[in-house]
């Protein structure tokens, strides 16, 4: 919809067909424990801004399983990094404390560079949500 109009993270992931593997992931993460709970939380709560790269289903597969910290590792909850910020060597922190690069690679045949965020790429960006912004990625990430 219009700009202004867009759903929390929880609800824009929810709208997107193509992401649905991964939204299966967070609800079955969120019915597990505590953490998983909160996790979910975060995503609907109107206070944060933060950054979701979430997989498309093609990378990741039905019978494919993330832990928790894998994928409380594909949220940065400090701020909203749109695709024009994440610029080779820019790290983001997660919100298990670890780190993701952001790399690029200009291929000379492409008019335009590839961007990876721990070396998947990113295929579709800049996704608003009310309370931050999505990023789809062609494979899950994997905590440290």
């Amino acid at each position: 919809g219009p700009l202004g109009s867009s759903g929390n993270l929880l609800q824009v992931l929810m709208s997107f067909p193509s992401l649905t593997n991964f939204l299966t992931e967070v609800l079955a993460y969120s019915n597990s424990s505590a953490r998983g709970r909160a996790f979910l939380e975060h995503l609907t709560d109107l206070s944060i801004r933060g950054t979701l790269f979430v997989p498309q289903n093609s990378g990741l597969g039905e019978n494919e399983t993330l832990s928790g910290r894998d994928i409380e590792h594909h949220l940065a909850n400090v701020s909203m990094f749109f695709y024009n910020d994440l610029v080779n060597g820019t790290t983001l922190q997660t919100r298990v404390g670890s780190k993701l690069l952001i790399t690029a690679s200009q291929d000379p045949l492409q008019p335009t560079e590839t961007r990876f965020v721990d070396g998947r790429a990113i295929l579709q960006w800049d996704i608003f949500a009310s309370n931050g912004i999505i990023h789809v990625i062609s494979r899950p990430l994997k905590a440290p």
